[in-house]
């Protein structure tokens, strides 16, 4: 037909050579589907129509699959094999986004049972992206020790101005957490030092 290609394969062959991760080419795709068991299997299940159990984290999106030129996609993204799962998930990490722009950079074109996953394992794995994480860590608690009897030791902590007018201190004894609360109308220890 004057040297035309059918549009469809036109464009299920672009959507293939956009959505190939760098340095993965079509080829080692195609052969590492072929060298994968579930892949096989789902293969021969869509042929069929009908997913074995043995896919169980395929049956979600069973009738989302098709094979293209020995490949699984699902809708526009790539079915990636298990050997190169993780090849991929690094390619997408390869400016240490951290965990959500990672994800979504693979989302646009890939897709695996357990991909979120993996990705947060792999970017929680990560040295560079750890060392220029600008988050702290929350300090662990630190437990203090039961005093032998009762208010042996308090703690003491003032809550205002209420009001303008005045404050509450409250003093908690530590062995069996027992509050008092006074108010009054300083923080200074004149005030206070008869409460206490």
């Amino acid at each position: 037909k004057f040297g035309v290609d059918d549009d469809l394969e036109v464009y299920v062959n672009r959507v293939i050579e956009e959505q190939l991760p760098p340095a993965v080419t079509r080829d080692i795709l195609r052969e590492a589907t072929a060298r994968d068991k579930s892949l096989r299997w789902l293969m021969e299940d869509l042929e069929k129509g009908a997913c074995r159990k043995a896919l169980t984290r395929y049956t979600q999106v069973f009738s989302e699959l098709a094979v293209v030129d020995g490949m699984v996609m699902r809708g526009e993204q790539l079915v990636i094999p298990k050997e190169l799962q993780p090849v991929v998930v690094q390619l997408a990490h390869e400016g240490h986004f951290m965990y959500d722009k990672t994800l979504n950079t693979l989302r646009e074109s890939n897709w695996f049972p357990g991909m979120a996953e993996m990705v947060r394992e792999y970017v929680e794995s990560c040295k560079a992206c750890q060392v220029s994480d600008p988050s702290t860590g929350q300090e662990p608690l630190k437990m203090t020790p039961l005093p032998d009897r009762p208010w042996q030791y308090i703690h003491a902590d003032f809550k205002g101005p209420i009001g303008k007018e005045y404050y509450l201190h409250t003093f908690i004894d530590q062995y069996s957490k027992y509050p008092v609360v006074e108010v009054c109308k300083s923080t200074s220890w004149e005030q206070m030092e008869p409460m206490m």
